[in-house]
């Protein structure tokens, strides 16, 4: 009985198949998404006060948080009159959320969204945006001494966070943000803020959106991303 041998040409191409079917290497499957859900490390308010009688407005001054332990925070605008003789004021409030991604360094992300729990409303409101802000890679507050203005206005990176959410009813409200995390990667960052505000800030319209702090007990914010590594 005569023995067949394989040409050896043939054998590196039958090789080759089953490599690229199967997958050959030590890479350890590197290629298969993984998934992960991050909760802040810390999460912060700072709100504006203006004269509202002058155009443009008068700043009054500041409000911001020197801890982050707040359990619920809010966005939104309100507005009234003080001092004497009165003059119209208009508050206008912002909420910032740190995540530490440094577990995510060299990842290409395939997908990512923020999830913000909302647990109160009232008044007409606008919808909520997102500001793709960066201000360190720090789990903390802004460097002292803080600025303010930054804190309120400033810090903008881009990618711009283009998608927009209802905020007119409680319940989990969902931002893509895919592209200004991977390059918050792509700039060797450690950490990716985001800022929670509305598109209107000289509106007189009051209203006010309650939401869920990293503090919270229970519907922390999220960042649920899937990725390659």
């Amino acid at each position: 009985m005569r023995n067949h041998r394989i040409p050896s040409c043939l054998l590196v191409v039958m090789v080759a198949f089953v490599c690229l079917v199967a997958g050959c290497g030590d890479d350890g499957g590197s290629s298969t998404p993984k998934n992960t859900t991050m909760n802040p490390v810390l999460s912060f308010y700072i709100n504006r006060t203006v004269y509202s009688d002058t155009t443009p407005y008068t700043l009054w001054g500041y409000g911001v948080d020197s801890a982050g332990t707040d359990t619920s925070g809010h966005t939104g605008l309100d507005t009234g009159t003080s001092g004497v003789p009165a003059r119209p004021y208009q508050n206008f409030y912002k909420l910032i959320f740190n995540f530490n991604i440094s577990t995510l360094s060299s990842s290409t992300i395939q997908s990512a969204t923020l999830r913000i729990y909302q647990n109160g409303v009232s008044g007409t409101t606008q919808n909520a945006i997102l500001e793709n802000i960066f201000y360190g890679n720090t789990n903390s507050l802004p460097p002292a001494p803080r600025n303010y203005d930054n804190e309120m206005g400033g810090y903008i990176v881009t990618p711009a966070i283009t998608g927009t959410a209802p905020a007119d009813a409680i319940g989990w409200k969902t931002f893509d943000v895919k592209a200004k995390l991977q390059a918050d990667i792509n700039a060797g960052r450690s950490n990716s803020q985001f800022r929670l505000s509305h598109a209107d800030e000289t509106s007189l319209v009051n209203f006010s959106c309650n939401w869920n702090m990293a503090n919270n007990a229970s519907n922390k914010p999220e960042l649920v991303v899937v990725y390659t590594k």
